[in-house]
């Protein structure tokens, strides 16, 4: 009878050889697939730079994390407002703190100037998610 011996560390290798660099190409589709469909927000305003839609587009990074059997990708956004842009948000008020008043363009393209205002809140755009169902069902 013969002993079949297993060498953990030789798996471990086994998978990190055949693993990451598979898990590395579905990353880098799911970053380049986000970056496409990331919201762009909307045109500047008075001559100012688009700074949301540039900073939340070129925010995207992937890693992998672990070794062997245990790897984990991740793809991310990140500037502090991603998570609110990806899930949305509630209706919620919104007050001037730290100046005299809120600004911004009316509807009608005339500035606004309020000390509060009730923002009716923002749908949710989950870009990152859909890229990933859209990388990983391929």
């Amino acid at each position: 009878m013969t002993d079949l011996v297993l060498d953990p560390s030789a798996l471990d290798a086994m998978y990190e050889n055949l693993l990451r660099p598979y898990l590395q190409i579905k990353l880098d589709s799911i970053q380049t697939l986000a970056e496409s469909s990331c919201p762009r927000g909307k045109p500047p305003a008075f001559g100012r730079e688009p700074e949301f839609p540039t900073k939340l587009y070129e925010s995207h990074t992937n890693r992998i994390d672990g070794t062997g059997v245990t790897l984990i990708g991740y793809v991310t956004a990140g500037t502090p407002y991603a998570f609110f842009v990806h899930e949305g948000t509630n209706p919620h008020p919104i007050e001037a703190n730290s100046a005299k008043a809120l600004m911004f363009e009316g509807g009608n393209g005339e500035m606004v100037f309020r000390k509060h205002v009730d923002h009716p809140g923002t749908p949710a755009q989950p870009w990152l998610k859909d890229a990933m169902v859209t990388v990983i069902s391929q």
